[in-house]
């Protein structure tokens, strides 16, 4: 059945609220492969990653039609599925920067087999080497780039703050400026 273009949008919401899981996989099957294609401009990972991404944005989708949290679409289905796993993504590569930068207070697991003096020391090592590899891809940062990610990330400002602080735009020059830093760092890091 074609659906008029601009009621296609609002025709997913009412399918699924109606219990047609048809429209469900016609979602997930009709976008995946585009967003594969363009997250993997933004982010380095496989493309298993991003289809997980992916599937996790549809489910959230899938959610908030359900609960009634999305009744009234005001983008594109389309564009609330990128974005969404656009942010799942960021969010995941926020917790791998965390785990990168902060590798010195990261305390082992409780339920980790024990250790013996020898594996401690390797431990150490490796995040010793990690900590000079992140701090050597840090210093090859532009000084924005630099200042936007120890604001965001070292000192916990959120964007807005760093939006006054350092004078953008907006919230969303922020959010972009504070990707492209991030895919930047993950190059140099990668480079070393």
């Amino acid at each position: 059945m074609q659906i008029p273009s601009k009621h296609a949008d609002q025709y997913d919401v009412e399918e699924i609220l109606r219990g047609r899981e048809t429209a469900l996989v016609r979602l997930y099957e009709t976008y995946r492969n585009a967003f594969v294609a363009w997250a993997s401009r933004y982010f380095k990972c496989s493309e298993a990653d991003l289809i997980v991404a992916y599937k996790e944005a549809v489910v959230v989708f899938y959610e908030n039609v359900v609960n009634h949290k999305l009744t009234v679409m005001t983008s594109s289905t389309k564009t609330y599925l990128f974005s969404t796993a656009y942010r799942i993504l960021a969010n995941q590569t926020r917790q791998m920067t965390y785990q990168i930068v902060s590798l010195d207070g990261i305390e082992s697991d409780a339920l980790a087999e024990p250790k013996n003096a020898l594996t401690d020391w390797l431990e150490r090592e490796h995040k010793t080497e990690q900590t000079a590899k992140m701090r050597q891809a840090l210093s090859q940062l532009g000084a924005a780039c630099r200042t936007l990610l120890e604001h965001f990330y070292y000192e916990g400002y959120s964007i807005s703050e760093i939006r006054v602080l350092l004078h953008y735009k907006n919230d969303q020059t922020v959010h972009s400026q504070k990707t492209r830093c991030l895919r930047d760092l993950r190059t140099y890091f990668q480079k070393q």
